[in-house]
């Protein structure tokens, strides 16, 4: 009998307000465990240098420092207590057959699956996936399947999500980790330093300027997958935690 990995949220003490709304929008969950999350304007990059999370040519913004550590420090856990868990950002609206589909997902899993993310940032950006047949870049176009109040009902009422082999994404936002993929994970990106991703065979390079396109180099050496159509989606593109304060930090005081 396969179990629903435990869900945790991530939610800046601060962050009230997102924490209420993520509560409105997803209060179909149970259970769901909020934990603090790290806020890079106050995290002491000397001790992190120290302590060796980071290297002192990182490039990463306070905002995506602090991302970055609010995601690590759950996969520790995840290492230490040899569990799978499920993380979930401030900002996401979770299907309401959340729990079902993913359970049938997770049942049709590997038993060395590392990561399946339930939701990801595609359109207007892209996914490499491994369609067995051939690797494959999704690029989208046209209008947003789900836009507005009537995406919303699509979302919550999709019949099949099926997984899908993944080699590069970006995003977060939700995403189920196994033991094994939260020790890959920890391996692969620390300490957190300035470097470039390749993908294999796509021709393409980019910087590494969060923990998720740090990820990217790391996704095609695991069984990692996305769940397509996914079961969640970000509900506040225009106001990012990570970007605005990054955004904050870019902007010389008077």
């Amino acid at each position: 009998m396969i179990d629903l990995p435990s869900m945790y949220l991530i939610n800046l003490d601060r962050s009230v307000e997102r924490l209420h709304l993520f509560r409105e929008r997803n209060g179909h969950l149970p259970n769901v465990i909020r934990v603090a999350a790290a806020d890079g304007r106050e995290l002491d990059r000397d001790a992190l240098l120290r302590s060796g999370y980071i290297t002192g040519d990182l490039p990463y913004g306070p905002g995506a420092l602090g991302c970055a550590m609010s995601h690590l420090r759950l996969w520790e856990m995840a290492a230490s207590q040899d569990k799978s868990i499920t993380i979930f950002e401030d900002d996401v609206i979770v299907s309401y057959q959340f729990e079902k589909k993913a359970l049938e997902v997770l049942s049709n899993m590997p038993d060395d699956w590392a990561i399946i993310q339930w939701g990801y940032l595609f359109h207007p950006l892209f996914l490499w996936v491994n369609l067995g047949i051939s690797k494959a870049k999704l690029l989208g176009y046209g209008a947003r399947r789900y836009a507005g109040p009537e995406g919303l009902r699509r979302l919550h009422t999709e019949e099949v999500s099926a997984p899908v082999r993944l080699l590069h994404s970006f995003g977060l936002q939700g995403y189920s980790i196994s033991a094994k993929g939260a020790r890959a994970a920890l391996e692969y990106c620390l300490p957190l330093r300035k470097r470039l991703i390749q993908f294999p065979e796509a021709g393409v390079t980019t910087p590494d300027e969060g923990i998720d396109c740090a990820l990217c180099g790391l996704y095609p050496t695991l069984k990692a997958f996305i769940c397509i159509p996914p079961l969640l989606i970000e509900g506040d593109e225009q106001n990012s935690i990570r970007r605005t304060i990054d955004k904050e930090a870019a902007i010389p005081s008077a």
